[in-house]
């Protein structure tokens, strides 16, 4: 392949206008991305790339730059009102539920535009948005004691003392390197807590105005450090954690603590239940005997016969009651809360008046130990160290991770289907692939409840396949292969080429024009001026046109491209990121009008999420042979 700027064509054009190449048409590297995007992330990443070249999606970027800057506590209420507005109309574009993976953010509410506007700061200047805590050292150290250790030599970690930051005095280095050290080689949960509850004191100065290079103070525990707070020097020292997978685990809605949802279960019902439930109590020494005498156990000891173990347990069934003692033998005397719990078959027994780290009580109910507890005797401190996901036999929800933000549209068909990954490969592809059947046969088993009860056609039903575009696996000339080929790998290199050609065309088209209005300027007046058109060939309008340009595009392929592949290309990336012309107008981005076909007339990058994703169905059999492998 040719470079642009060693073509004779583009170069003239370079020259006489000033041109600079964008950094994609200098040294094509997102093409080759786009070839190498991963099969099962392929046709949400080509969509997000037609996304980001519509019209409507570059004109809301622009009209965001109002408000880029602002805090939504700055806005006036129309400001507000028209960010609102802005955001509804990118939420139409596919991008409300974006996953955005690697970029943190707040639930602002322009937090769509936010991850926009990161997300292209790192395409152009990498790292510099990510958050602190997606790297890590270039060393074996701790990334976090890496940190405290370059801000201490610059004299810049502070400690928080009853309300006020301090400098760390040289002298105390290496105390508090030591410790920070120390304590970041953690290898259980607790000593991790204890790890960050260390962290959670010191701080570092973070630049939050570029423009003032203003610092906040940040604790070393923060989660919301980014790169670009940070001092540039340290950027050397540390490089991204990388990971390849697919697919990261995420947090349930219901992860937070909440006694109504955790008390219907026992700690049976948690994984690994009765052995978590034995090292926090043995953590926080609070194992009794049945004489209720604090006892020092370790965990196996305590496994091997659990009934002859108490811990302290919460009377939420019943408002506590006063307990009197027997003052002759000092027996006391059995409440209701007890005689409940014995009826379940938990032995219970009531101590002295007193109280226990966990929480300050006036009485200590103590409760055998059983993987029949139910979670609701036990107290706030355990509970909030359960999640949703240390349930049993529930949905692991996961979200895929992709190379591009993932568009997310209504119309799409996204069902919970449940998929044991413990199968092998070929069972799972049996499986999704007869799925997958039964929906194209009857999507009604994918309604939603007003879809079926109204008989409303799904978006996907009316999905029309461009009559550029053509199956991979249907019968086709040997014309037609040599357009879009068959095989994947090749398929996939051709759509790259496909942008490359577009970006090339939209970039080019206003300077060829202005050329042809610049020739037809100086013909004109040298007709006023001679009065003669000869000699007026020497300007070669006919070079400055939309067919020339595309000839010259082609040029750039050497053999590789024929002309005539060049415009099919040309014309179905038109018509997925720009649409189709409408009777009388002539927008030389959208493909052209045709009176014989009707057609729906907007992009089709969104048909890829929500119909048929037609443009990448392979040989079926080189498929089976790729997904087996």
């Amino acid at each position: 392949m040719i470079a642009i700027k060693d073509n004779d064509f583009f170069s003239s054009l370079c020259k006489e206008y000033n041109i600079k190449l964008p950094n994609n048409l200098q040294n094509r590297k997102i093409y080759e991305e786009i070839e190498n995007f991963r099969e099962a992330e392929y046709i949400y990443c080509i969509a997000y790339e037609m996304l980001i070249r519509t019209d409507e999606y570059n004109e809301l970027l622009e009209e965001y730059k109002q408000f880029e800057n602002k805090s939504k506590n700055d806005m006036t209420d129309d400001e507000f009102s028209k960010l609102r507005e802005l955001i509804s109309r990118m939420n139409q574009l596919g991008l409300k539920k974006t996953s955005f993976l690697g970029f943190d953010n707040k639930n602002d509410d322009d937090h769509v535009f936010k991850m926009i506007e990161y997300y292209d700061e790192v395409t152009n200047s990498p790292w510099n948005v990510r958050m602190l805590h997606k790297f890590e050292s270039n060393s074996d150290e701790n990334i976090f004691y890496e940190l405290a250790k370059f801000y201490f030599e610059k004299g810049e970690l502070h400690k928080f003392i009853k309300g006020l930051y301090y400098p760390m005095p040289q002298e105390a280095k290496e105390l508090v390197l030591d410790d920070i050290k120390n304590k970041s080689k953690w290898k259980t949960k607790e000593e991790c807590n204890e790890f960050y509850d260390l962290l959670e004191s010191y701080f570092i100065p973070c630049i939050i105005e570029e423009s003032t290079n203003e610092a906040e103070l940040k604790s070393l525990a923060s989660n919301s450090i980014y790169l670009k707070e940070l001092d540039k020097a340290f950027l050397s020292m540390i490089k991204e954690k990388k990971d390849n997978n697919i697919l990261i685990q995420i947090k349930s809605d219901i992860t937070n603590y909440n006694i109504e949802f955790w008390n219907k279960f026992t700690v049976n019902d948690i994984k690994d239940g009765l052995n978590k439930l034995i090292e926090f109590y043995i953590y926080k020494n609070l194992i009794y005997n049945q004489n209720m005498q604090q006892i020092n156990g370790s965990i196996n000891e305590i496994l091997k016969n659990p009934s002859n173990y108490y811990i302290p347990c919460v009377n939420r069934r019943v408002e506590d009651i006063s307990i009197k003692l027997h003052k002759q033998n000092d027996i006391m005397l059995n409440n209701d809360f007890i005689n409940n719990l014995e009826l379940n078959g938990l032995k219970s027994i009531i101590n002295n008046k007193g109280s226990i780290t966990l929480k300050h009580v006036e009485n200590i109910y103590l409760i055998q130990i059983s993987e029949y507890i139910t979670l609701d005797l036990l107290d706030d401190s355990f509970l909030k160290t359960l999640e949703y996901e240390d349930l049993k036999n529930i949905y692991i929800n996961t979200e895929p991770k992709f190379s591009r933000p993932r568009l997310m549209f209504d119309e799409a068909r996204l069902t919970n289907i449940p998929i044991n990954l413990n199968l092998s490969k070929e069972d799972l592809l049996h499986y999704i692939s007869q799925i997958k059947d039964e929906y194209d046969r009857d999507k009604n088993i994918v309604k939603t409840f007003d879809e079926y009860f109204f008989n409303l056609p799904l978006e996907s039903d009316l999905t029309e396949i461009p009559e550029n575009i053509k199956f991979a696996n249907q019968k086709r000339s040997s014309e037609d292969k040599k357009i879009l080929p068959v095989k994947r790998d090749e398929f996939k290199k051709r759509i790259s080429y496909a942008f490359y050609i577009y970006d090339i065309f939209k970039f080019f088209i206003p300077y060829v024009k202005k050329k042809r209005i610049d020739n037809t300027k100086k013909i004109n007046d040298e007709i006023k001026q001679k009065r003669t058109t000869k000699d007026i060939y020497k300007y070669d309008n006919f070079e400055y046109t939309k067919d020339y340009l595309i000839t010259k595009i082609s040029c750039l392929f050497k053999n590789e491209l024929s002309q005539e592949q060049v415009e099919y290309y040309l014309t179905t990336m038109k018509e997925f990121i720009h649409g189709i012309n409408l009777k009388g107008e002539n927008n030389f981005l959208k493909k052209v009008y045709n009176p014989e076909v009707d057609k729906k007339r907007y992009p089709k990058y969104k048909d890829l999420i929500i119909g048929n994703s037609y443009i990448t169905k392979s040989n079926k059999e080189e498929l089976k042979r790729k997904l087996i492998d």
